[in-house]
C-alpha cells in the first residue's frame, strides 16, 4: 500500500511539473503567437513565449510583494491566480485554435528521419546528465539556500541564506538586507513558487526539475533561431546538431554558455546567457528583416521583462545588445525615430540598472 501511495504521489508531482512548465505556458503562449503574431505558430514558439509572459507577470507581482507585503503564501496565491486567469483567457479566446500547433507537430512526427532522431537523442542525453547525476560547487549557498529559506519561513527574503538568521530581528521588515539584486531580479522567488506548487523540496526543484525543463526550453529557442536563419527544414536539424556539439564541449570554461546551460541552469544568469539573449537576438534579427512592427516591439518588451526577472546582469547585457542593433539600424536606414522606439523595448532592463545603482 505504501508503495502504491508513493507511486501515485510521484505520478501526481510529475503531472504538476509538466503542467507548470509545458501545458500552461503552451496555452498562454498560443495567444501571442497565434493572435498577436509574435512568432510563427508552433508548439516550441508557444511554450517559449508563454513562459516569457508568465515570468514577466511574475516580475510585476513579486516586486511589490517583496517590498511591502513580505509573505510568501500571499505571493504564491497572487501568482497562481494571475497565471490561471491568463490560461483561462487564452482558452476562451482561442478554443479550437489551440490544437492547430499540436496537430502540425503530430503530422511532422509521422515522417521520422535520421537527423531529428539524432538531435533528439543528443538533447535527451544532455538533459539527463544534470537531472540524474550530482553536481556540486555551484553557489548553492546563495541560490538554493535562498529559495529554501523562502519556502520554509514563509517570508520574502526575511532570512540570511548563509546562516539562516532572521534579517528582521528588530521587527521592521528590511528585505534589502539580502541584496537589492535579489529584489530587483526575483528569480529565487519564482523557483520557490514552482517548488511549492509542485510539492517538491527547493533543492530537488533546482537540481533535478529545472535542468529537465529549462534545457529543452533552451533548445526550443535554438529551434526558433534555426527556423529564422535556414529556410530548409533539414538545415534546422543540422544547426541543432551543431548546437548540441558546441554545448556538449563547452566545458573549456566555467563561464561558457555550455557550462551555464548544462551544469547550473537553475541560476538566473545561466538563463540569461542560454535562453533570453539568444531569444532577444532572434527578435532583433526578425525586426531588421521585417521592419519594426507593434507585435515585434511588444515581444521584445515582454522578453526583456522576463530576462529582468532572472538576474541583475540583464541591466547590462540587454541594453548593450539593443544599443548595438539600434546603432546598426541608424547607420543603415538613417531613421532615428524607429531606433528610439526599439530602444524603449529595453526600458525594463535600464530601469532595473538605474534602480540598482541608486539603491545599493
Amino acid at each position: 500500500m505504501d508503495m502504491m501511495l508513493r507511486i501515485g504521489e510521484l505520478v501526481l508531482k510529475c503531472m504538476l511539473i509538466v503542467s507548470l512548465f509545458f501545458i500552461i505556458p503552451y496555452i498562454v503562449g498560443c495567444l501571442p503567437v497565434i493572435r498577436w503574431k509574435w512568432q510563427k505558430p508552433g508548439v516550441a514558439s508557444a511554450i517559449v513565449f508563454g513562459t516569457v509572459l508568465l515570468w514577466g507577470i511574475f516580475l510585476l507581482i513579486a516586486l511589490p510583494c517583496t517590498l511591502w507585503w513580505g509573505k510568501f503564501k500571499g505571493l504564491l496565491v497572487l501568482v497562481a491566480m494571475a497565471w490561471g486567469l491568463c490560461a483561462a483567457a487564452s482558452l476562451m479566446l482561442l478554443k479550437q485554435e489551440l490544437l492547430a500547433p499540436l496537430r502540425a507537430l503530430v503530422q511532422r512526427m509521422r515522417q521520422p528521419a535520421l537527423l531529428p532522431i539524432m538531435v533528439l537523442a543528443c538533447m535527451l542525453v544532455m538533459t539527463a546528465v544534470p537531472v540524474f547525476l550530482e553536481h556540486q560547487d555551484a553557489d548553492d549557498a546563495t541560490y538554493v539556500a535562498l529559495v529554501t529559506g523562502v519556502v520554509q519561513t514563509d517570508t520574502l527574503y526575511g532570512h540570511s541564506p548563509y546562516t539562516g538568521a532572521s534579517l528582521d530581528q528588530d521587527g521592521a521588515r528590511r528585505p534589502w538586507r539580502v541584496g537589492w539584486q535579489r529584489i530587483l531580479a526575483p528569480f529565487p522567488l519564482l523557483v520557490a513558487c514552482y517548488a511549492k506548487m509542485s510539492g517538491l523540496h527547493p533543492a530537488i526543484m533546482s537540481h533535478t526539475v529545472l535542468p529537465g525543463v529549462l534545457i529543452p526550453l533552451a533548445f526550443m529557442v535554438y529551434s526558433l533561431l534555426a527556423r529564422t536563419f535556414f529556410p530548409d527544414p533539414e538545415d534546422h536539424w543540422i544547426f541543432l546538431l551543431i548546437m548540441c556539439t558546441a554545448l556538449a564541449f563547452g566545458g573549456f570554461s566555467a563561464w561558457s554558455t555550455g557550462s551555464f546551460l548544462l551544469l547550473r541552469i537553475w541560476q538566473g544568469k545561466a538563463l540569461l546567457a542560454a535562453i533570453f539573449l539568444p531569444l532577444l537576438f532572434l527578435l532583433l534579427v526578425q525586426e531588421q528583416a521585417q521592419g519594426l512592427r507593434g507585435e515585434h516591439w511588444c515581444a521584445l518588451t515582454a522578453v526583456t521583462m522576463a530576462a529582468v526577472m532572472t538576474t541583475i546582469m540583464t541591466s547590462v547585457f540587454v541594453p548593450l545588445l539593443l544599443a548595438a542593433f539600434c546603432l546598426w539600424q541608424i547607420w543603415r536606414t538613417r531613421r532615428f525615430g524607429q531606433s528610439l522606439i526599439l530602444a524603449l523595448a529595453g526600458s525594463p532592463a535600464m530601469a532595473q540598472g538605474i534602480a540598482y545603482h541608486i539603491l545599493k
